[in-house]
């Protein structure tokens, strides 16, 4: 048998260790002279040497000791449990979690097991019946010496059900079911790597399709988009994983109508969500309906086309279900990832971990199309099937959660959740949803939208509380507004900047609060300028600049809007309120 231990949770996660049956035992933990799966000597939730697997004739069991805790499958086990199939081992409260999945070697003939031998489960339950032999002849003999039948009555109750826990224990066979790794060699000869062709017969991978049906192969809808992108002379084309490595040409593509529909719709709402002072305009969770069809040139010879799960396995899919794919993972991998001339496809396992609409809602389950799971994935693997233990395609591999650094490179976060999209959008394709499922789906947006406040008007209500805060002499009633305009910020020739300037905006004494706001999110800046004199200002990044001000006399003040970081003219909006003055004030002049 072979021994594949995984770490799920953890340092290392999604590491994979393998163990032919000649290893007699493996041990877990930090000790890295005795230990052959390893933790770094500083995570002490994992103890020295905190738990042993062991071979023996073949048969694997689980060797714990009283220091360490570690749990099975949620519960914990006895020493020397058998492992057979797959098992999920926790080490230690809150500590790392491993899957463990042990295999017979197919090439060999099954083992033939006359009626003088037992299998390990008919082993187990012999060992089971002769404990509840024992048990029972306890029983009796504590009958004989204690003589009185109420007392009798209670222990034997309770020793009964302690032998049912235990046999239940025992006898537990894990029922998790596995993709075969000769599915997932089949599923890989139907992918394909999506490049486009320069005239300069350079050559840019681009993602990952699969063969969908005759001459028509699957991928996202933001892979297809190259195809539409493309400049004068650029072909898309598409390479088997299969010797002889048949290159061909695309010759159209139908990219799902919702993606752009909804992509539209959620830059105009703009999410966000306000962290500390700052807001953060949150990113859909995946690209939204990310799935399109590429149309290979007549007479094309393609592999053979996967099938894609059908209703029922679709509504069947739930978290914890293992899931696979197969493709082209190359952002930031050695070497590229793959050789483009001769491309070998990976191949990746995981679990599905949740499944939501695109606004994270489990509200309208005919809208979950949005499926999250554990399996490792960057850039390149976009438009790969994923499959269950059939091999039947219920998803394609469509987004990670990456984190940015400051000079733009991507990295996945670590959490490992990432996005794939509901095979069956697939049949929507090439005309369409229907007319009542499009107005289904507009009503799950508008009420996936509702949960997230607008920020055109959810700013200036943060930004007004907390200028009444500090200044707790005065009433709401006290503010008036002074200025409020909409405007496309023109460009000044003299400044080359795109440039705005409010003569005489603030003139009476008074307290001042100046908001502008870009509904594009581009970045714009604030200044209050005394004649050519700048006061104060805030120049920050952002597309949400504000500043304070309080005057005394009534000598104007003018407002400057600006930006000079765009290319196109930003759109904008400059709100202006004035409360009176406090006893209290000094002349100043201040940002905020």
């Amino acid at each position: 048998m072979t021994l594949r231990i995984e770490i799920v949770s953890g340092p290392g996660a999604g590491t994979v260790h393998i163990f032919e049956d000649d290893v007699d035992v493996v041990e877990i933990g930090r000790d890295t002279a005795h230990c052959r799966v390893t933790f770094p000597a500083d995570f002490t939730s994992v103890g020295r040497r905190h738990v042993a697997i062991r071979n023996s004739g073949g048969h694997y069991g689980l060797e714990t000791n009283l220091r360490n805790p570690v749990l099975i499958d949620g519960r914990e086990p006895f020493d020397g449990e058998p492992l057979e199939g797959v098992h999920v081992l926790q080490l230690g409260e809150g500590g790392p979690s491993l899957k463990v999945t042990t295999s017979i070697d197919s090439a060999l003939p099954e083992t033939r097991i006359g009626t003088a031998m037992l299998s390990p489960s008919q082993e187990t339950r012999r060992s089971a019946g002769r404990l509840r032999l024992a048990l029972w002849a306890t029983l009796v003999l504590v009958f004989v010496l204690a003589g009185f039948g109420g007392w009798l009555y209670v222990e034997r109750e309770r020793e009964s059900r302690q032998v049912a826990e235990l046999v239940a224990k025992l006898e537990k066979v894990e029922n998790t079911e596995v993709i075969a790794p000769s599915v997932l060699r089949d599923v890989a000869k139907s992918v394909y790597l999506v490049l486009m062709l320069s005239p300069d017969s350079s050559e840019t991978p681009v993602g990952t399709a699969w063969v969908y049906d005759g001459g028509v192969l699957a991928t996202n809808a933001h892979v297809a988009a190259a195809f539409n992108q493309r400049t004068p002379g650029d072909t898309m084309i598409v390479r088997s994983s299969v010797s002889p490595y048949n290159t061909l040409r695309v010759e159209t593509v139908a990219v799902h109508p919702d993606y752009e529909r909804f992509t539209q719709a959620w830059e105009k709402f703009k999410p966000f969500r306000s962290v500390g002072g700052d807001v953060e305009v949150l990113d859909a969770p995946g690209e939204g309906y990310d799935v399109a069809l590429l149309y290979i040139e007549p007479g094309s010879d393609l592999g053979p086309p996967l099938t894609v799960a059908d209703a029922s396995e679709i509504d069947a899919l739930q978290a914890g279900d293992a899931v696979a794919y197969a493709g082209f993972p190359m952002e930031k991998l050695a070497s590229g990832g793959t050789n483009p001339v001769a491309p070998v496809p990976q191949i990746q396992l995981g679990n599905v971990t949740a499944l939501s609409d695109y606004f994270l809602l489990p509200v309208i389950p005919a809208e979950r199309y949005l499926i999250q799971h554990s399996i490792p994935a960057t850039g390149g693997a976009s438009g790969s099937p994923m499959v269950n233990r059939k091999g039947h395609v219920v998803g394609l591999i469509s987004g990670i959660n990456i984190i940015q650094t400051e000079d733009g490179a991507r990295a996945p976060n670590a959490v490992n959740i990432n996005f794939a999209q509901r095979a069956d959008l697939l049949v929507e394709l090439p005309d369409g949803p229907s007319a009542e499922r499009h107005a289904l789906r507009e009503l799950a947006w508008n009420m996936g939208f509702s949960t997230y406040k607008d920020p055109m008007e959810a700013i200036p209500q943060k930004v007004l509380s907390e200028w009444l805060a500090a200044n707790p002499d005065a009433k709401a009633g006290d503010v008036k507004p002074v200025m409020e305009e909409e405007l496309v910020l023109p460009f000044d020739e003299g400044e080359e900047i795109f440039f705005r300037r409010f003569g005489d905006a603030l003139v009476e004494p008074g307290r001042y609060l100046i908001l502008a706001l870009s509904p594009s999110r581009s970045d714009i800046d604030l200044s209050i300028f005394s004649g050519e004199e700048e006061e104060a200002s805030d120049k920050a990044l952002d597309w949400y600049p504000s500043l304070i001000a309080t005057k005394e006399d009534s000598s104007p003040l003018d407002v400057i809007l600006s930006s000079g970081a765009q290319e196109e003219a930003p759109d904008a909006m400059i709100r202006i309120w004035r409360m009176p003055l406090a006893a209290e004030d000094a002349a100043s002049t201040g940002d905020g």
